[in-house]
């Protein structure tokens, strides 16, 4: 019988998320109560990009295709795992890494890249220079034919240039600039002990949205 594990953060209220003002705090209101309504509802705010989630090309590319267009076929289905759980503070995953993993990508792959980061999470370390992915191992996985890459980071760029107002998120290009689907803040990824595993990563359907939280389930 497989395992089925949950790589998707708890969304709640005052939750941490991303220090840039583009990004909401999370607000859950009640609406509807039991005693007066005769049921229970909510109001929920969020951002495009609160705890795991999911970005689309349109998140930084002009006329990209939005999250709402995203292939099923292209977020559920076979990944490949590369640990990279010896990564810590600051440390950067290099093309000389990638290529030497163990992991062949070929065409038409989702990758699950596990540092174990997410066990920050929560803390104030969570966002202070976490691992990250160089440019030229980046566009190695885009040349390679990689269509999806998940991770358990909050952002594939280099944390001491991918904060702040206005900055330019490189890494976050070369995937999406080149149609990789993204997702990250991962949860319980060094849960996972295959190298291969079934991902389905499923966000809401909101028509032309740049991301969307996502539950992210990973079956092995």
């Amino acid at each position: 019988m497989s395992k089925i594990l949950d790589l998707s953060l708890e969304l709640h209220e005052g939750m941490p998320t991303y220090p840039s003002p583009w990004h909401p705090v999370v607000d859950v209101k009640q609406m509807g109560r039991i005693d007066m309504e005769a049921r229970r509802s909510y109001a929920v705010t969020l951002g495009s990009h609160t705890g795991t989630h999911m970005d689309s090309p349109a998140h930084m590319v002009k006329n990209g295709i939005t999250i709402d267009m995203i292939p099923l076929e292209t977020i559920v289905g076979t990944a490949k795992v590369i640990d990279f759980s010896n990564k810590s503070r600051g440390d950067k995953i290099t093309l000389e890494e990638i290529k030497n993993c163990g992991t062949e990508i070929e065409k038409g792959d989702r990758l699950l890249i596990k540092t174990g980061w997410y066990k920050e999470w929560g803390s104030n370390a969570y966002y202070d220079r976490w691992p990250w992915i160089t440019a030229e191992a980046a566009r190695y996985i885009v040349d390679q034919g990689a269509i999806f890459v998940a991770l358990d980071i909050p952002s594939p760029d280099d944390p001491l240039s991918d904060t702040g107002y206005g900055k330019h998120s490189p890494i976050h290009d070369i995937f999406l600039q080149n149609g990789v689907i993204l997702v990250e803040y991962l949860n319980n990824t060094l849960d996972i002990d295959k190298d291969v595993i079934k991902l389905t990563a499923l966000p809401l359907k909101v028509k032309g949205c740049d991301g969307f939280p996502a539950r992210v389930i990973a079956e092995f």
